[in-house]
């Protein structure tokens, strides 16, 4: 995924928990951080069996939001590429809920599922944390 390791890196720097959450079982989606090599770089990785109940759920946003000490939800961001995503996110009350063209839903499918805010890559989410 083109510049989602630096993304990762200048939201922590910036002082952003970020958590990866994905429908996959733990044991696939800790493969698939171990193989990208981002186990250093975000703060958390959540799976349904780590939240309850999967995508569209709001569970793995609001987990997250628990787990990293958040205090309130606005200041939860979710970015995903399908529909779930955006409606996972909007459900748990995110300030920004963010669809990402880089992976399988379309421009379509995003704007269908109420995505606000629609990116081209994750690294388009930089100049939208901060601002609310």
């Amino acid at each position: 995924m083109p510049g989602a390791a630096d993304t990762i890196r200048r939201l922590r720097g910036a002082g952003v928990r970020v958590c990866l959450a994905t429908g996959f079982s733990p044991a696939t989606r800790d493969a698939i951080i171990d193989k990208l090599g981002w186990g250093g770089l975000i703060d958390l990785a959540l799976s349904p069996a780590d939240a309850g109940r999967g995508r569209p759920w709001p569970d793995l946003p609001l987990t997250a939001l628990l787990r990293l000490r958040g205090g309130a939800v606005s200041e939860l961001a979710v970015a995903g590429d399908t529909g779930s995503d955006i409606e996972s996110g909007r459900r748990a009350g995110a300030a920004i809920v963010a669809g990402v063209l880089t992976g399988a839903g379309t421009h379509a499918d995003l704007e269908q599922a109420g995505a606000p805010l629609i990116l081209d890559t994750i690294a388009d989410i930089l100049p939208h944390i901060g601002r609310r």
